[in-house]
Order: C-alpha cells, then sequence, then structure tokens
C-alpha cells in the first residue's frame, strides 16, 4: 500500500511539473509573439496559472505531498520487499536448522526399517514438540519379530514402553514408534509433558497409545498400523 502511494505522489508530481512547463513555454512564446491572444487578460490569466502551478509544486513537494524523486520512490518500494525477503530468508534458514535438529535427534538405530511415511511422522511430531519447548527424540521404531521375541523374553524394552506378544507387535510393521521426553538431558518417561506430545500427534493424525486401556505414553502409530499388522504372517 505504501509502495503505491509513493507511485501516485510521482504520478501527480510529474503531471503539474509537465503542466508547469508547457505553461512557460506557452508565456515564453506569447512574450516573445509566438502565440498570440485576442485578449490580453489572457495572458495575464495564463502568469496566474503559472504561478499557481509554481506554488503547487513547492508546497507539494516541501510538504512531502509530491514525490519528485524517482530514485527515492523506488527505494520506498523496495524496502518492504527487501525486508519481506530477508525475512523470508531468515526463516528458511531456521527451518533449515530445526529440520537439521530433528535429524540429529533421531536416533539412526531406532530409524532403521521404519517405513518413509513413519519417519516423516516421527520427525514431524518432534519438530511440532520442540516448537512448544519439550525436548523430545525418538527413542525405538521397528523390530524384527526375532527383536521383538527377545525383548518379550524379557518382559519390557524400557521403561514406559510395552511388549505384550513375543512376535505380534506394531513395530514389526515398521508404523510405529516410541519417543522419549528428556528433561535435563536425560530420559523421562514419568514426565506430564507426555499428555502434550500425545494432543500434538494426535493432531497430525497419529494414534496415540496413552488413550489405551492400559497407556503406552510413548508410542504412536500411524493409522494404518493395526491393519498391516493383522495382514502380516
Amino acid at each position: 500500500m505504501a509502495g503505491q502511494i509513493e507511485i501516485i505522489k510521482l504520478i501527480i508530481a510529474y503531471t503539474l511539473v509537465g503542466a508547469f512547463v508547457f505553461t512557460v513555454v506557452a508565456t515564453c512564446g506569447s512574450l516573445v509573439g509566438l502565440i498570440k491572444f485576442a485578449d490580453n487578460g489572457q495572458q495575464k490569466k495564463l502568469f496566474a496559472v503559472l504561478v499557481v502551478e509554481l506554488v503547487v509544486i513547492c508546497v507539494g513537494a516541501f510538504a512531502n505531498l509530491l514525490n519528485l524523486n524517482p530514485i527515492a520512490t523506488a527505494n520506498d518500494i523496495q524496502k518492504p520487499l527487501v525486508t519481506e525477503i530477508r525475512g523470508l530468508e531468515v526463516a528458511a534458514v531456521q527451518q533449515s536448522e530445526a529440520t537439521s535438529t530433528v535429524a540429529n535427534q533421531l536416533n539412526t538405530v531406532a530409524l532403521k526399517g521404519l517405513r518413509p511415511e513413519a519417519e516423516t511422522a516421527a520427525a514431524a511430531l518432534i519438530a511440532a514438540a520442540r516448537r512448544e519447548g519439550v525436548d523430545l527424540r525418538l527413542w525405538s521404531g521397528y523390530r524384527s519379530p526375532e527383536q521383538q521375541a527377545a525383548l518379550y523374553a524379557r518382559g519390557r524394552t524400557a521403561p514406559g514402553a510395552r511388549v505384550t506378544s513375543a512376535k505380534r507387535s506394531v513395530h514389526t510393521t515398521g508404523l510405529a514408534f516410541d519417543v522419549v521426553i528428556y528433561t535435563n538431558g536425560k530420559p523421562d518417561f514419568d514426565s506430564p509433558n507426555y499428555q502434550r506430545v500425545g494432543a500434538i500427534g494426535k493432531s497430525q493424525g497419529l494414534v496415540w497409545g496413552g488413550d489405551w486401556r492400559t497407556p503406552d505414553y510413548p508410542h504412536f502409530e500411524l493409522p494404518n498400523a493395526q491393519r498391516v499388522l493383522a495382514a502380516m504372517k
């Protein structure tokens, strides 16, 4: 909007200047006899118009109602655009840094075997949690049937993670993962922030283990994970 106003002021200013130049030429022509008026009063009116145009141009320029400098106008138009572009560049850099941070937080071992859509979901969940001040990290992801059987024999993977079957775990589909909240640099499976994380995950379309009859707060899975598990032999 500001740029449009500056352009309008520039157009008006140069229109007045053009009219002033035309009036000056007409006045000079009348003085040297190139232009003749049937009535001497018309020449006086021409002088009056010349004076009025000059006054309007001067007052308008001093009052900043007119803009006679096209370079300044171009700079005024470019300033907000440059500011906006710089803001976008900063946002892009920050987003890149955030993505890099999230990638560093995802345990490469846990990511190995996860399907691409599950990887994307895990990264999005962690990024969203961090934006709300929660230090969330990936704890476990894909587990092979053999790994699942070994964990079942031990009873559980870690505090807060359930293993209820020797083979039939949604983790074997590559569509489920467990997260952990870090508090003061250490894993915290009792943090009250799991409720916030659960709400974030559900808003992103994930199924949260915290809603189960026996809650598994760190657990998330994609909506189709159970159907894929049921189809597995």
